[in-house]
Formats: C-alpha cells, structure tokens, sequence
C-alpha cells in the first residue's frame, strides 16, 4: 500500500499520449505495428496519479535497477520492461545526445517539417495538435511517433519540450525494431533518478 503525502511534478500526462494514439488513422496504426510498437494503440493507461509516481521514484534504486515495494525487491530489466510495454527489445544500442546539434541531419530533417513558431514551444501537446492535422505514413510520422512516445513514457524535458535525444541514432539505414528501446528506457530510468 503507497501511503506518502508527497506528489511528484508530471510534466508531460499520459492522457497527451493516449490523445495522439486515439486520433491515429488506421493506415497509422499499421505502421506502429510495423515499427515494433503494435501494443501501444490498444494501451488503456489514461493518467498516473502523482502521490504513486513519487512513491515509484522514491523506491527505486538506480544503482541496482530495483522497486523495492516493502515486501519485495523488484529487478527491473529490459525484459521486464518488453513485457509491459510489448515494444522492440533489439540489439542496437540508442546514443542520446544530451544536446542534439541542428546541424545534425536527422535533427535537421526532423525540425524542417515545423514553423518556427512551433519550435519555439515544442511541447508534446503542442506537436499533437500540428500532427492532427496531418495524414503522414512515412519517415517523418515513425520519428514524429517515437518522439511523442517517449517523451511521455521515458523523459519530458525539464524544458517541457519532447525529448530528441534519441535521434541522432535514427539513422536511415536502421529498422526501428533493431533498437534496443527497453534499455534505452532503463537508462533514462537510471539517470534521471539519480537527478
């Protein structure tokens, strides 16, 4: 039972998420089954309340990768984590920049489908209302997808803005499936805990 008093900041709810996911075409949703994430459509967690996210952070261990719930310690692995979230477990490692670089040319190809306007405030629900009206299938919807997905599930930035850490490994050659997301949600885990 979490009994604490104490809440923890959410920058970036769930429920924005669930929002992009519901308003998906099914032509979209078929490319997220493509890419490794056939799970997410069907994911029904609308909220996660704030006195239980503390109690997650304030149980885990990030130097032994355990939840220590008062009766038990559990291990958190990738594998773990691939049974939650059903997403690729792959052998590629992900390489986050802390400060992806414009001149970069995912960053690049990434950010030239947005006003500046838009990149000012590159807010999660900011970018899903852009995104609504738009019917994309390829390269930029797949990028579009991760960012949203895992700004909300791994790392809002402090800034409030998606998390593009990631894309710099995004590289053109690489299926989406062969990254290794559950390690990479393992690592942000660690290192934002720490923090």
């Amino acid at each position: 039972m979490i009994t604490t008093e104490k809440k923890i900041n959410i920058r970036c709810a769930v429920n924005n998420l669930k929002d992009y996911i519901e308003n998906l075409s099914k032509e979209q949703k078929k490319v997220v089954r493509e890419i490794g994430f056939g799970s997410i459509p069907s994911f029904k967690l609308h909220s996660v309340p704030r006195k239980f996210g503390y109690w997650l952070v304030k149980n885990f261990d990030a130097e032994n990768d355990e939840i220590n719930t008062g009766v038990e310690k559990i291990k958190i692995i990738a594998e773990l984590i691939q049974k939650v979230f059903q997403i690729p477990n792959g052998k590629t490692e992900i390489e986050e920049k802390l400060r992806p670089k414009e001149t970069n040319l995912i960053i690049k190809f990434w950010c030239g489908q947005f006003s500046k306007d838009i990149l000012k405030r590159m807010y999660v629900a900011n970018l899903i209302k852009y995104l609504k009206s738009r019917n994309e299938l390829g390269r930029l919807f797949k990028l579009n997808f991760l960012v949203i997905f895992f700004t909300v599930m791994a790392e809002a930035m402090q800034s409030s803005n998606v998390n593009q850490r990631f894309l710099p490994s995004m590289k053109s050659d690489k299926k989406t499936q062969d990254f290794n997301w559950c390690e990479y949600i393992l690592n942000v885990l660690r290192r934002t805990r720490r923090q």
